[in-house]
């Protein structure tokens, strides 16, 4: 079983989806910017195809405000991912769109969606140092409002159990969620992985939690499926809630913080790492401070 950094260990950086502010989205341009910035960590998405492909895309359903089809046409079929094949979204050009909140991105035409096999692929064959030793956020999609918009917890959970074993990442990796069946599935097929809980106000409330006392049932949750990573929105973050968790055992790792005065104040609290769109520029500050 792979052991991530103790409590006491440097405070980590997880490029949310690659380097978000700078680059398309969830694409291998993406995650080898982060890659070769040096960051501790990137966070993936991870969603299912009609055909059972395991494919990186933070959306439910095709975003054509990302994404447009090779040929330059618009996306017309708002689908789900879930309901559409792996040959059917390869179609699409995700790197030639402009994300509205980040207009510095550098754009890529003809960059396609991406699956979790061709990401470990391109890990493995990268000459870059880190890309052997960056470890991998595996962020299963979920809704607890939505349970509809993914398969069911158990195949999704053997198919990206089953690429991570077969590429030798398994030492690499944790499983994050909204989604605690999920989690407990995942918990079930590998008794040693490491799982991460994702919360925020919208998703505590969604499965009948407290959103202004979270903090006993989501350590009770963690404790019970042998959880060791919470990651809160950062406004549910402060020094007494860093404090409870780490009495617990468990390390606290929000997300996504792209201000560098939050990542500051989030170091003072004694966070144990943040999740941010630009992790060059934070891995940079944080190296300074």
């Amino acid at each position: 079983m792979m052991l991530l950094p103790s409590l006491s260990q440097a405070f980590e950086i997880q490029g949310h989806r690659g380097a978000r502010g700078l680059l398309p989205e969830n694409t291998l341009p993406s995650f080898s910017a982060a890659v070769e910035a040096g960051v501790h960590g990137i966070e993936v998405d991870l969603l299912m195809t009609k055909d059972g492909e395991i494919v990186i895309h933070h959306d439910f359903f095709l975003n054509p405000r990302l994404c447009q089809y090779r040929d330059g046409s618009p996306i017309q079929n708002i689908a789900l991912i879930k309901e559409s094949t792996l040959s059917e979204l390869k179609e699409l050009d995700c790197g030639c769109r402009l994300h509205p909140k980040f207009p510095k991105q550098h754009l890529i035409p003809g960059t396609p969606i991406p699956t979790l096999q061709e990401l470990l692929n391109a890990l493995s064959s990268e000459s870059h140092p880190n890309a052997k030793m960056i470890r991998l956020n595996l962020e299963i999609k979920a809704d607890p409002a939505t349970p509809h918009y993914i398969p069911e917890p158990a195949l999704i959970v053997k198919k990206i159990a089953d690429i991570v074993c077969e590429k030798g990442f398994a030492n690499r990796v944790y499983y994050s969620s909204f989604d605690l069946a999920l989690l407990a599935e995942m918990r079930r097929r590998d008794i040693d992985c490491i799982l991460g809980l994702i919360l925020d106000e919208e998703s505590l409330i969604a499965q009948g939690i407290d959103p202004l006392d979270w903090l006993p049932t989501v350590i009770s949750i963690a404790h019970s499926m042998q959880a060791t990573i919470i990651s809160p929105h950062y406004d549910l973050m402060t020094k007494e809630v860093v404090e409870r968790l780490h009495q617990a055992g468990l390390r606290a790792i929000p997300w996504t913080i792209n201000q560098q005065s939050i990542c500051q104040h989030l170091i003072e609290m004694g966070a144990d790492g943040v999740i941010t769109d630009y992790p060059i520029d934070m891995l940079a500050f944080v190296n300074r401070s």
